[in-house]
């Protein structure tokens, strides 16, 4: 069995369950959820945002796992029973490796991973199973139009990442924020590639992105408000202009379209030592 440890928003979540799911199957195993650490830490504060559960948003249905299920691995064995299920098992604890390192582990029958696995390296031998795993649930009739006109232009997703990566003083040290330079120089190589654009902008602060990114070309601003229909519809655009998140990773990553461009910031994180080595694909272009 592995349980894959979730935290974080809905893309963080998607890159844990992505690589739980991929390291179940080559164990040949089940996987399960961990939802505790979303249960327990329910309450933002000047320090953390707290996330919950959005998986369910995708056809696919996890199994979530139980307290027995994590009591295999947190909690000491006192009888004779549960000491040798323990030695037979040998249940480890992973916190994060690289994806090399987390396929060379093969002398256990229980896993737990805890970390954020922010690669598609981590599930690259199952990738389009795993894709096709976070299939949206049907869009409400009334963002139709939106639908089609994302689908039939040479539509350009932008994402601005703000919230608690303003708000957080401790995310925003780790973070930080792409510029408005990143954003502008992005479109620009976009359009030195295609012509007929129209930009959908998505945030977190919508009324800033409406402030402050006003190139002179068609451009709607995205408001539903709901995270779940942001990424869906990031995902019908034809490009994509990240932030530094994994949100919009995702919304780029699910696009169907074919010979998508896909801007990347070259710097991932504030944070000096933090690394996004294995987190971009090779195809997208870092600015």
């Amino acid at each position: 069995m592995i349980i894959t440890k979730l935290q974080g928003g809905l893309g963080n979540q998607m890159f844990q369950a992505a690589t739980g799911y991929a390291f179940a199957k080559y164990n040949k195993t089940k996987l399960k959820l961990d939802l505790s650490f979303l249960l327990e830490n329910n309450k933002s504060t000047e320090t953390f945002t707290a996330r919950e559960y959005e998986l369910h948003n995708f056809d696919y249905k996890f199994e979530i796992a139980n307290k027995q299920d994590r009591d295999i691995f947190f909690k000491s064995p006192i009888t004779i029973y549960e000491k040798f299920k323990h030695f037979y098992f040998n249940p480890k604890v992973l916190t994060e490796t690289s994806p090399a390192g987390l396929l060379s582990e093969t002398n256990s029958k229980y896993y737990y991973l805890d970390g954020y696995w922010q690669s598609e390296d981590y599930f690259i031998n199952c990738k389009e199973e795993i894709l096709k795993l976070f299939t949206f649930k049907e869009l409400p009739s009334d963002l139709t139009d939106f639908k089609n006109h994302m689908l039939n232009t040479n539509s350009i997703s932008v994402h601005f990442r703000r919230g608690d990566y303003i708000n957080n003083h401790v995310t925003n040290q780790y973070h930080g924020v792409c510029s408005l330079d990143y954003y502008n120089s992005a479109l620009q190589y976009i359009l030195s590639k295609i012509d007929d654009v129209h930009i959908c902008v998505f945030s977190d602060e919508i009324e800033f992105a409406k402030m402050n990114f006003k190139p002179p070309l068609p451009i709607s601003y995205i408001e539903s408000g709901i995270a779940e229909i942001d990424l869906q519809l990031m995902t019908l655009c034809k490009h994509h202009i990240i932030a530094n998140s994994s949100f919009s990773w995702w919304g780029a990553r699910l696009a169907k379209s074919i010979n998508q461009i896909v801007v990347a910031p070259k710097k991932w994180f504030n944070q000096c030592g933090q690394t996004s080595k294995y987190l971009i694909p090779k195809e997208w272009i870092r600015l």
